[in-house]
């Protein structure tokens, strides 16, 4: 089945020809985003979309009791603020840096444009847009009812990246206390979590860094 992971620049370019992809990509801008840096707010206008380069960008839904949650965590290709793009609506999510960060930015108004100009783009977006609404669906209630360590180890997922033997998965560069803010927890009770998590063998802490030992036992047991 399909998923939020399948947002990819490649899928909104999918079955387009060569002139009509260099039609889109003439309109694309470039942002360069530092480390830890807010991308938008909350609640802010959506004028454009952002196409992930490199780096890695997390997303946030802000409460009013002041918690926060993270939604996703998204690196090369992923398509951030479509829907609020598309739709020109206040944006409901946060999006920030987690590292230095590169960005391909695409207007509102030239996404549009493009749309008309070539309809199996604006095929491909329409998809995008079904699938995101589809995948909101489907996760809604089991999320409502995760357990805050089931909510730790998805962000672990998310976060984790291959190290170059591809036999470990590693979250680097993420603070306890940043780790409690992305799940709605304290700093002692992430140190707990994760001691417990090294004690079933899932994981491993080294230095400044968090080792996943079997990355598809963690999906099958955190995301799945």
């Amino acid at each position: 089945m399909e998923s939020s992971s399948d947002i990819g620049w490649t899928r909104a370019l999918a079955g387009l020809d060569d002139n009509e992809v260099r039609r889109i990509e003439r309109c694309l801008g470039v942002r360069e985003v530092p480390a830890r840096t807010p991308i938008f707010h909350q609640g802010d206008p959506a004028g454009e979309l952002f196409i992930v380069r490199s780096g890695r960008v997390r997303l946030i839904r802000r409460m009013e009791s002041g918690e926060e949650f993270t939604s996703g965590v998204w690196s090369e290709g992923y398509l951030i603020g479509l829907i609020s793009a598309f739709l020109g609506e206040p944006r409901f999510l946060a999006a920030e840096s987690l590292e230095q960060t590169s960005l391909r930015v695409l207007r509102s108004t030239e996404l549009h444009a493009c749309m008309q100009a070539v309809p199996r783009f604006a095929l491909n977006i329409a998809h995008l847009l079904a699938l995101l609404a589809s995948d909101s669906i489907r996760r809604a209630a089991p999320l409502a009812l995760e357990s805050v360590e089931a909510k730790l180890g998805r962000v672990l997922v998310k976060l984790a990246e291959a190290d170059p033997s591809g036999t470990t998965h590693v979250v680097r560069g993420i603070t306890q206390d940043e780790l409690g803010s992305m799940v709605g927890a304290s700093r002692p009770w992430v140190n707990r979590a994760l001691a417990a998590f090294e004690r079933r063998g899932l994981l491993r802490r080294d230095k400044q860094q968090i080792l996943l030992l079997d990355i598809a036992a963690c999906r099958r047991l955190w995301t799945d």
